[in-house]
């Protein structure tokens, strides 16, 4: 299996619910159609590029309100216990 392939088609989705449970008015299905226009010729880092510049053109163009909804699709902050495996 190639690395790409773990960054499949099914990422763009991902990243789509993520970004509308923090922006309701967030254009899913064009996001996602838009995101996966050509996306299966790309290697891993084109993938990622492809889905960021896809990002610039739905989320807002005020740089403040773009930033607080990434962030707010990003989820609770995971206790640093759980990247360490330690308990």
């Amino acid at each position: 299996m190639r690395l790409k392939d773990l960054y499949g088609p099914e990422i763009p989705i991902r990243v789509a619910a993520m970004i509308e449970s923090a922006y309701p008015g967030f254009a899913v299905d064009e996001f996602v159609a838009e995101c996966l226009n050509g996306y299966e010729e790309l290697e891993l880092t084109a993938r990622a590029r492809h889905i960021a510049s896809a990002l610039a053109s739905y989320l807002p163009e005020d740089f403040p309100a773009a930033a607080a909804i990434l962030k707010g699709s990003l989820g609770p902050l995971i206790d640093s216990d759980e990247l360490t495996g330690q308990r």
